[in-house]
């Protein structure tokens, strides 16, 4: 967990000057990153059987639904901003977000949000 911690400080400093909140974002992003695979790696087959292939192509396909959404919300976001109040804005950014999340994720097959609209869905159904 310290190298994680240290790629968070270096690359921090090396990215707060140039993009100020979205580097300090960013660095934590890696550092968490860094943490979670050297953890990962460290664990192998001894303590959990962990299936490396299955979680690496579930997070790649979460990782594919993220892209889309935060695309999404930087498009939408001088729109929604120039068309709407505040919070009417943030809210909209929020929804469409969501929606191309949960739609993306669901093009993709990401178990995760497969299983979740899944579970809408019944839960519509059964309030009917």
């Amino acid at each position: 967990m310290a190298v994680g911690l240290a790629v968070t400080v270096l690359a921090g400093s090396l990215a707060v000057g140039p993009l100020g909140v979205h580097g300090i974002a960013a660095a934590n992003a890696a550092g968490i990153c860094v943490t979670a695979l050297l953890l990962l790696r460290g664990l192998g087959p001894r303590v959990v059987a962990i299936e490396v292939r299955a979680v690496s192509r579930a997070i790649g396909r979460l990782a594919v639904a993220t892209a889309a959404a935060a695309l999404a919300g930087r498009l939408a976001c001088p729109l929604l901003d120039a068309a709407l109040p505040g919070p009417a804005a943030l809210l909209g950014g929020a929804l469409v977000v969501s929606a191309v999340f949960a739609a993306t994720g669901y093009a993709v097959r990401a178990p995760e949000v497969v299983h979740l609209l899944a579970l809408v869905r019944r839960r519509v159904r059964h309030v009917r």
